[in-house]
């Protein structure tokens, strides 16, 4: 019973940190109106299949990448995906 209502205590005081850093930090209500005009946006990108991604000119060769990314004073953004059960069985996600 003396485990529980500590554990209740931690979390209440964790709770009430959380909430008290988001007032402090200046956090906005959350708005329904701009959060509909948002996703209405993302829903007309999709079906006018105009996705920024699809304008990067990327590239697949690491060695072509680095030598243009340092010709060009720019980063180097590395993105892969693993489909289905690719990867580490212990992987989290």
């Amino acid at each position: 019973m003396r485990t529980s209502k500590a554990y209740g205590c931690g979390f209440i005081a964790v709770v009430a940190c959380f909430s008290l850093n988001a007032q402090a930090i200046g956090r906005q209500n959350w708005n329904q109106e701009e959060a509909a005009k948002r996703v209405q946006s993302v829903i007309t990108q999709e079906e006018a299949n105009d996705f920024r991604w699809d304008k990067i000119d990327w590239l697949v060769d690491a060695k072509l990448a680095a030598s243009r990314a340092q010709a060009e004073h720019k980063p180097i953004l590395l993105y892969f995906f693993l489909k289905g059960d690719a990867g580490p069985k212990a992987a989290p996600c």
